[in-house]
């Protein structure tokens, strides 16, 4: 869904300033598309939008939405889509929608794309620490 061209810097402070202050130091990212920060991207797939947040948030766990809803899947494919958060910088990808449409086919090809990626530590580490 679009929600427009910018976020006021008022509502951006509050991404950046809540999510320590939470127990779990997390943030439940939107597939809304902000264009000012990728016209067509909504920001769960959008490094644009999460590389500016994990700087100022190294430790936070970002956290997708379910990656299998319209805002995602009318713009790339679930694999691809899962990829491309990951890359942008979410931690861990919700999938909750439609999983049992999955063939096992699928969703063992998501996890080996998934799991060929170089950057794993730190997120893997995002997560461990809430596991403790």
């Amino acid at each position: 869904a679009f929600i427009g061209d910018t976020v006021p810097a008022e509502q951006l402070a509050l991404f950046e300033e809540l999510p320590p202050k939470l127990p779990g130091n997390a943030l439940l990212v939107s597939h809304g598309i902000v264009k000012g920060w990728h016209p067509t991207l909504p920001a769960t797939l959008s490094v644009e939008a999460l590389g500016p947040l994990r700087k100022k948030l190294p430790h936070t766990l970002f956290i997708s939405d379910d990656m299998q809803m319209r805002g995602v899947l009318d713009v790339l494919p679930l694999a691809e889509a899962c990829a491309t958060g990951f890359a942008a910088g979410l931690d861990v990808i919700i999938l909750g929608n439609n999983l049992m449409r999955l063939s096992e086919d699928e969703i063992f090809s998501m996890a080996a794309t998934l799991e060929s990626r170089n950057d794993l530590a730190p997120k893997i580490a995002r997560v461990a620490k809430r596991k403790a």
